[in-house]
Parts: C-alpha cells; structure tokens; sequence
C-alpha cells in the first residue's frame, strides 16, 4: 500500500500540488490501514452485518472534519489545524489560565513526525489526559523514546501500557489526580526500567500484532460458521 501511495504522489513543476490521484491515494490508504490494523475487527464483532453502516457514519464524520482543518488551514493561511487555530485566536481562556499559573507554554502547531520525535527525546513526561482513546500508540512512541508517561486509565490506553514502571495513569476528567500525578512522576527514574520497557514494547511489534489480529479474524469467523 504504501508503494502505491508513494508512485500516486505526483507533484507537479509549475504549482507543487498534489494530483487528484495523489490525493485520492492518500485518502484511501489511510482508511484502509485504520480499518485493517485498528478497528476492524472490533467493529465486525460489535456490529456485525451492520458493520458497513459504521464505516459509512466514520466516513462522514472525518469528510466534515477534514473541511473543517481545510478551512481553517484557508483562513489563516497555515497547517496546524486546531493548534493553528487555538493560536491564532489568542484563546483568552486557556492563556489567561497558564499565565496565572506562571506556566509557560509553547503551541507548535503540526509537527514532522520526526520533529515530535525529537520533541520526546528532550522531553522528561509526556502527559496526554485524553476522555477517549481508542488505543494510544503516542504513549508507546513516547516511552520508547525516554518519556515518563502521565495519562488516563480509558480505552485502550491501560492495555498499551500495562505494569509498565514508569507510567501512572489517573481518571479522566480529575485535574487534581493529574497535577499529583504528575508531581509524581519527577520522582522515577526510567533509566532503571529500560529492560522492562523494550520487553513490553516488543509485544507490540509489527508481527505480533498481525498475529494477534489473524487470531481475532479467525475467532469471528470460526462463531459465523457455527451460527444456525
């Protein structure tokens, strides 16, 4: 797939946009590769032969979603989506909050994967306290990478970090549980849990997770056919 999407990536001399093709390539090799290695298999176990309808109403969400990064991006003449956005407006409420806290803060924007990389590498904590969470890979990249890991116990969130050391993760929504949380974690020391860390993260690994998800395939499969 991905070769595909690379030979489709056809930038022209004059302008530098990407061709319809290109585009439309990209478009599709990001729903497939959602659907394949995320959530297909939870879908179809969920919602069985209603299980297209889902995929419509997801492809109709992320239609609006992306016209409205399209326009913002339009607007202000930049990428970055909501973080474009948030900065561009001087969002008084979660400024005059930091600024009050004497906390200072840095808006980004979109990053280069490799930039957010390098982010983490120089980055003691990385605390997302996300509501939802379908799996939260960026947890796993972070902690790779040396971070400590603040974050909330929702989805998959506890599966993808396990009894990792290192890692404290507090209810949603819980502001105090977080600050204390990650007071916390300045006392860890992850170099002492390096071994452990690669362990966990190997199963993870791009073959195991094939493995497990040919199982979850299978198992459907194998309740369909006992079906009456």
């Amino acid at each position: 797939m991905l070769g595909v999407i690379r030979e489709k990536i056809e930038m022209t001399k004059e302008n530098k946009k990407m061709s319809f093709n290109a585009t439309w390539s990209m478009a599709v090799g990001g729903m497939v590769g959602g659907g394949i290695f995320s959530v297909l298999g939870v879908i179809i176990s969920i919602a069985g032969q209603w299980a297209w309808l889902s995929f419509v109403l997801a492809g109709l969400i992320a239609l609006i979603s992306a016209h409205s990064y399209s326009q913002l991006s339009l607007k202000y003449r930049k990428s970055g989506g909501a973080f474009t956005f948030l900065n561009e407006i001087n969002h008084q409420g979660i400024i005059d909050t930091l600024e009050k806290g004497n906390i200072k803060y840095l808006l980004n924007g979109q990053l280069p994967q490799s930039e957010v990389y390098k982010l983490m590498e120089t980055h003691e904590i990385f605390c997302v306290p996300s509501h939802k969470e379908a799996f939260g890979v960026a947890n796993l990249e972070a902690i790779a990478h040396g971070c400590k890991i603040v974050s909330t116990n929702v989805g998959g969130i506890p599966e993808a970090m396990g009894s990792l050391n290192g890692v404290i993760l507090v209810n949603p929504s819980k502001p105090v549980e977080l600050l204390n949380a990650i007071e916390k974690s300045f006392n860890y020391n992850i170099e002492e849990y390096k071994n452990q860390i690669m362990t966990h993260l190997n199963e993870f690994s791009e073959k195991k997770v094939l493995n497990n998800f040919k199982k979850i395939l299978n198992k459907i499969n194998e309740t369909n056919n006992t079906r009456p």
